[in-house]
Protein backbone atom coordinates (compact mmCIF):
# COMPACT_ATOMS: atom_id res chain seq x y z
CA UNK A 1 0.00 0.00 0.00
CA UNK A 2 0.89 3.40 -0.70
CA UNK A 3 0.50 5.87 2.50
CA UNK A 4 0.65 9.17 3.36
CA UNK A 5 0.40 10.79 6.75
CA UNK A 6 0.37 14.67 7.31
CA UNK A 7 0.40 16.28 10.60
CA UNK A 8 2.76 18.70 12.28
CA UNK A 9 5.64 17.58 14.59
CA UNK A 10 5.85 19.04 18.05
CA UNK A 11 8.18 18.66 20.97
CA UNK A 12 5.88 17.99 23.95
CA UNK A 13 6.53 19.22 27.31
CA UNK A 14 5.40 16.91 29.87
CA UNK A 15 4.30 18.04 33.27
CA UNK A 16 3.55 14.96 35.59
CA UNK A 17 4.10 14.94 39.36
CA UNK A 18 6.19 18.21 39.42
CA UNK A 19 8.26 16.88 36.85
CA UNK A 20 8.98 18.16 33.31
CA UNK A 21 10.39 16.35 30.17
CA UNK A 22 10.83 17.40 26.62
CA UNK A 23 9.69 13.96 23.98
CA UNK A 24 9.19 14.13 20.83
CA UNK A 25 5.27 14.81 19.92
CA UNK A 26 2.52 15.01 17.40
CA UNK A 27 2.51 13.20 14.14
CA UNK A 28 5.35 10.93 15.53
CA UNK A 29 2.99 9.02 17.42
CA UNK A 30 1.20 8.38 14.21
CA UNK A 31 3.98 7.87 12.12
CA UNK A 32 5.18 5.65 15.10
CA UNK A 33 2.47 3.19 15.10
CA UNK A 34 2.65 2.87 11.04
CA UNK A 35 6.07 2.14 11.23
CA UNK A 36 5.78 -0.84 13.52
CA UNK A 37 2.41 -1.72 11.97
CA UNK A 38 3.42 -2.18 7.95
CA UNK A 39 5.21 -4.17 6.01
CA UNK A 40 8.25 -4.15 3.64
CA UNK A 41 5.61 -4.21 0.97
CA UNK A 42 4.01 -0.41 1.94
CA UNK A 43 5.36 2.71 0.88
CA UNK A 44 5.05 5.16 3.86
CA UNK A 45 5.41 8.85 3.27
CA UNK A 46 5.36 11.67 5.84
CA UNK A 47 4.02 15.38 5.24
CA UNK A 48 4.84 17.29 8.06
CA UNK A 49 7.60 20.11 9.17
CA UNK A 50 10.67 19.65 10.99
CA UNK A 51 13.38 21.55 12.58
CA UNK A 52 17.49 21.35 13.52
CA UNK A 53 16.88 21.74 17.42
CA UNK A 54 14.61 18.99 17.76
CA UNK A 55 15.04 16.67 14.87
CA UNK A 56 16.98 14.12 16.94
CA UNK A 57 13.93 13.48 18.94
CA UNK A 58 12.15 12.09 15.61
CA UNK A 59 14.91 10.65 13.47
CA UNK A 60 14.68 7.13 15.05
CA UNK A 61 11.32 7.11 13.67
CA UNK A 62 11.14 9.61 10.94
CA UNK A 63 13.94 7.93 8.82
CA UNK A 64 12.00 4.71 8.02
CA UNK A 65 9.93 7.37 5.61
CA UNK A 66 9.42 8.61 2.61
CA UNK A 67 10.14 12.48 3.63
CA UNK A 68 10.19 13.89 0.77
CA UNK A 69 7.02 16.08 1.49
CA UNK A 70 8.27 16.99 4.72
CA UNK A 71 9.41 20.77 5.06
CA UNK A 72 12.38 21.69 7.00
CA UNK A 73 11.48 25.06 9.07
CA UNK A 74 13.27 27.50 11.54
CA UNK A 75 11.16 26.24 14.76
CA UNK A 76 8.70 23.81 15.19
CA UNK A 77 5.62 24.15 18.19
CA UNK A 78 6.15 23.49 21.67
CA UNK A 79 3.50 22.51 23.53
CA UNK A 80 2.80 22.30 27.93
CA UNK A 81 0.93 19.22 28.32
CA UNK A 82 -0.83 19.06 31.57
CA UNK A 83 -1.89 15.46 32.49
CA UNK A 84 -3.70 14.70 35.81
CA UNK A 85 -6.14 11.78 36.31
CA UNK A 86 -9.01 11.36 34.38
CA UNK A 87 -9.59 14.82 33.15
CA UNK A 88 -8.87 16.35 29.67
CA UNK A 89 -5.17 17.41 29.41
CA UNK A 90 -4.60 21.01 29.43
CA UNK A 91 -2.61 22.26 26.35
CA UNK A 92 -0.58 25.36 26.39
CA UNK A 93 1.31 26.41 23.10
CA UNK A 94 4.74 28.24 23.07
CA UNK A 95 4.78 29.01 19.07
CA UNK A 96 3.10 27.64 15.98
CA UNK A 97 4.23 26.47 12.51
CA UNK A 98 2.69 27.74 9.42
CA UNK A 99 0.12 26.22 7.42
CA UNK A 100 2.37 22.71 5.84
CA UNK A 101 2.60 22.82 2.81
CA UNK A 102 1.37 20.07 0.31
CA UNK A 103 2.36 18.95 -3.32
CA UNK A 104 -1.20 18.00 -4.42
CA UNK A 105 0.09 16.54 -8.03
CA UNK A 106 1.66 13.94 -6.21
CA UNK A 107 -1.19 12.83 -4.33
CA UNK A 108 -3.11 10.62 -7.15
CA UNK A 109 -1.59 6.96 -6.37
CA UNK A 110 -1.84 7.19 -2.69
CA UNK A 111 -4.42 4.52 -1.24
CA UNK A 112 -5.02 6.20 2.23
CA UNK A 113 -4.19 9.79 3.69
CA UNK A 114 -4.10 10.17 6.96
CA UNK A 115 -4.46 14.21 8.56
CA UNK A 116 -3.89 14.39 12.16
CA UNK A 117 -5.13 17.85 13.59
CA UNK A 118 -2.37 18.11 16.22
CA UNK A 119 -1.75 21.42 16.48
CA UNK A 120 -5.33 23.00 14.62
CA UNK A 121 -3.49 24.81 12.25
CA UNK A 122 -1.69 21.79 10.21
CA UNK A 123 -3.87 22.43 7.24
CA UNK A 124 -6.94 24.43 6.70
CA UNK A 125 -10.14 23.78 4.86
CA UNK A 126 -9.05 24.89 1.37
CA UNK A 127 -6.05 22.87 1.48
CA UNK A 128 -8.10 19.65 2.50
CA UNK A 129 -10.55 20.43 -0.16
CA UNK A 130 -7.70 20.22 -2.80
CA UNK A 131 -6.58 16.90 -1.29
CA UNK A 132 -9.93 15.03 -1.82
CA UNK A 133 -9.79 16.84 -5.49
CA UNK A 134 -6.50 15.65 -6.19
CA UNK A 135 -6.69 11.81 -4.96
CA UNK A 136 -9.43 8.98 -4.59
CA UNK A 137 -7.54 7.39 -1.65
CA UNK A 138 -9.12 7.02 1.75
CA UNK A 139 -9.06 10.11 3.99
CA UNK A 140 -9.15 9.44 7.50
CA UNK A 141 -8.91 12.36 9.72
CA UNK A 142 -8.31 12.83 13.55
CA UNK A 143 -9.77 16.10 14.82
CA UNK A 144 -7.79 16.83 17.88
CA UNK A 145 -6.77 20.14 18.30
CA UNK A 146 -8.80 21.84 15.36
CA UNK A 147 -11.46 21.06 18.14
CA UNK A 148 -9.61 23.79 20.48
CA UNK A 149 -9.67 27.70 20.21
CA UNK A 150 -6.31 29.73 20.54
CA UNK A 151 -6.57 32.98 23.01
CA UNK A 152 -4.12 35.43 23.27
CA UNK A 153 -2.27 33.51 25.84
CA UNK A 154 -1.75 30.50 23.72
CA UNK A 155 -4.24 28.21 25.75
CA UNK A 156 -6.55 25.85 23.87
CA UNK A 157 -9.88 25.52 25.12
CA UNK A 158 -12.52 23.67 23.44
CA UNK A 159 -14.92 25.26 20.76
CA UNK A 160 -17.45 24.92 18.42
CA UNK A 161 -15.64 24.34 15.26
CA UNK A 162 -16.48 27.24 12.51
CA UNK A 163 -18.33 25.25 9.51
CA UNK A 164 -17.14 22.37 10.25
CA UNK A 165 -19.58 21.03 7.17
CA UNK A 166 -17.18 22.20 5.01
CA UNK A 167 -14.19 19.66 6.45
CA UNK A 168 -16.69 16.64 6.68
CA UNK A 169 -17.84 16.78 3.17
CA UNK A 170 -14.30 15.37 2.13
CA UNK A 171 -13.34 13.06 4.84
CA UNK A 172 -14.31 9.44 4.64
CA UNK A 173 -13.70 8.55 7.97
CA UNK A 174 -13.26 10.90 11.41
CA UNK A 175 -11.96 10.60 14.48
CA UNK A 176 -12.40 12.47 17.57
CA UNK A 177 -12.58 11.93 21.28
CA UNK A 178 -15.70 12.33 23.56
CA UNK A 179 -15.51 15.86 24.07
CA UNK A 180 -14.43 16.57 20.67
CA UNK A 181 -17.61 15.84 18.99
CA UNK A 182 -19.51 17.94 20.41
CA UNK A 183 -17.54 21.16 18.71
CA UNK A 184 -18.23 19.22 15.39
CA UNK A 185 -22.10 20.64 15.18
CA UNK A 186 -24.46 22.29 17.45
CA UNK A 187 -26.49 19.15 18.02
CA UNK A 188 -26.14 18.17 21.84
CA UNK A 189 -26.21 14.54 20.97
CA UNK A 190 -23.51 12.27 19.85
CA UNK A 191 -25.85 9.81 17.79
CA UNK A 192 -27.42 12.94 16.10
CA UNK A 193 -23.57 14.67 15.55
CA UNK A 194 -22.87 11.33 14.02
CA UNK A 195 -26.61 10.92 11.52
CA UNK A 196 -25.48 14.81 10.30
CA UNK A 197 -21.32 13.76 9.90
CA UNK A 198 -22.91 11.25 7.59
CA UNK A 199 -25.07 13.42 5.75
CA UNK A 200 -21.82 15.48 4.90
CA UNK A 201 -20.78 11.92 3.43
CA UNK A 202 -18.63 11.16 6.04
CA UNK A 203 -18.48 6.86 6.06
CA UNK A 204 -17.29 6.03 9.64
CA UNK A 205 -16.69 7.90 12.95
CA UNK A 206 -14.95 6.42 15.43
CA UNK A 207 -15.32 8.29 19.33
CA UNK A 208 -12.30 7.55 21.81
CA UNK A 209 -13.55 7.39 25.49
CA UNK A 210 -10.51 7.42 27.39
CA UNK A 211 -10.30 4.53 29.86
CA UNK A 212 -13.95 3.93 29.02
CA UNK A 213 -12.96 2.91 25.52
CA UNK A 214 -14.41 3.48 22.17
CA UNK A 215 -17.59 3.37 19.84
CA UNK A 216 -17.37 3.28 16.03
CA UNK A 217 -20.33 4.28 13.82
CA UNK A 218 -21.22 3.71 10.56
CA UNK A 219 -23.93 3.18 8.08
CA UNK A 220 -25.94 0.08 7.50
CA UNK A 221 -28.30 0.85 4.93
CA UNK A 222 -30.52 3.51 5.93
CA UNK A 223 -29.81 2.85 9.98
CA UNK A 224 -26.65 3.96 12.40
CA UNK A 225 -25.31 1.16 13.68
CA UNK A 226 -22.64 1.11 16.21
CA UNK A 227 -20.34 -1.20 17.96
CA UNK A 228 -18.91 -0.10 21.66
CA UNK A 229 -15.53 -1.51 22.61
CA UNK A 230 -14.68 -1.39 26.31
CA UNK A 231 -10.87 -1.54 27.37
CA UNK A 232 -9.23 -4.61 28.75
CA UNK A 233 -7.74 -4.18 32.75
CA UNK A 234 -4.52 -2.80 31.95
CA UNK A 235 -2.17 -0.55 34.20
CA UNK A 236 -2.44 2.88 32.49
CA UNK A 237 1.59 4.51 32.69
CA UNK A 238 0.70 6.50 29.95
CA UNK A 239 -1.99 8.96 28.60
CA UNK A 240 0.19 10.69 25.32
CA UNK A 241 -0.30 9.67 22.01
CA UNK A 242 -2.90 6.97 22.80
CA UNK A 243 -5.63 8.32 20.37
CA UNK A 244 -2.77 9.04 17.88
CA UNK A 245 -2.15 5.66 18.18
CA UNK A 246 -5.76 4.40 17.92
CA UNK A 247 -6.27 6.26 14.58
CA UNK A 248 -2.53 5.01 12.82
CA UNK A 249 -3.83 1.47 13.52
CA UNK A 250 -7.40 2.22 12.69
CA UNK A 251 -6.27 3.64 9.31
CA UNK A 252 -4.02 0.73 8.26
CA UNK A 253 -6.06 -1.97 9.41
CA UNK A 254 -9.05 -0.94 7.69
CA UNK A 255 -7.36 0.21 4.37
CA UNK A 256 -5.96 -3.31 4.84
CA UNK A 257 -9.31 -5.20 5.64
CA UNK A 258 -12.24 -3.66 4.65
CA UNK A 259 -13.46 -5.39 7.99
CA UNK A 260 -15.16 -2.48 10.49
CA UNK A 261 -15.40 -4.19 13.71
CA UNK A 262 -11.97 -6.60 13.17
CA UNK A 263 -10.57 -2.69 12.73
CA UNK A 264 -11.49 -1.48 15.79
CA UNK A 265 -10.29 -4.83 17.47
CA UNK A 266 -6.84 -3.78 16.31
CA UNK A 267 -7.05 -0.31 16.98
CA UNK A 268 -8.12 -0.68 20.48
CA UNK A 269 -5.84 -2.88 21.02
CA UNK A 270 -2.74 -0.83 20.05
CA UNK A 271 -4.15 2.14 22.06
CA UNK A 272 -4.22 0.15 25.10
CA UNK A 273 -1.03 -1.48 24.68
CA UNK A 274 0.48 2.32 24.19
CA UNK A 275 -1.20 3.42 27.37
CA UNK A 276 0.78 0.73 29.42
CA UNK A 277 4.00 1.29 28.20
CA UNK A 278 6.60 3.50 30.66
CA UNK A 279 8.75 4.73 27.94
CA UNK A 280 8.77 5.29 23.91
CA UNK A 281 11.41 3.06 23.69
CA UNK A 282 8.98 0.28 23.96
CA UNK A 283 7.02 1.04 20.73
CA UNK A 284 9.24 -1.70 19.27
CA UNK A 285 7.02 -4.40 20.95
CA UNK A 286 4.32 -2.91 19.77
CA UNK A 287 3.22 -5.34 16.73
CA UNK A 288 4.20 -8.32 18.56
CA UNK A 289 1.77 -6.89 21.51
CA UNK A 290 -1.16 -6.73 19.67
CA UNK A 291 -0.85 -9.63 17.72
CA UNK A 292 -0.90 -11.95 21.11
CA UNK A 293 -3.60 -9.92 22.74
CA UNK A 294 -5.67 -10.05 19.76
CA UNK A 295 -5.50 -13.65 18.69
Amino acid sequence: MKLLLIGHSVADIISKDDEKIIQPGGIFYSASAIKELSTENDSIFLCTQIDNKYYNLFERVYESFDISFTEKVKSIPMVELKVAGHFERKEHYKNLSNKIKIDYSLLKEFDGILINMITGFDIDVTQLEEIRKSTKALIYFDVHTLSRGLDEKMHREFRLIPDFNKWAENIDIIQCNEHEIFTLSQKQNESEIVKKLFECGVKIVCVTKGESGNRVYCQNKSEVASYFRTTKKISYNNKVGCGDVFGAAFFYGYISSGDIFKTAELASSSAEFIASINNLSEFRNLKQNVIERYS
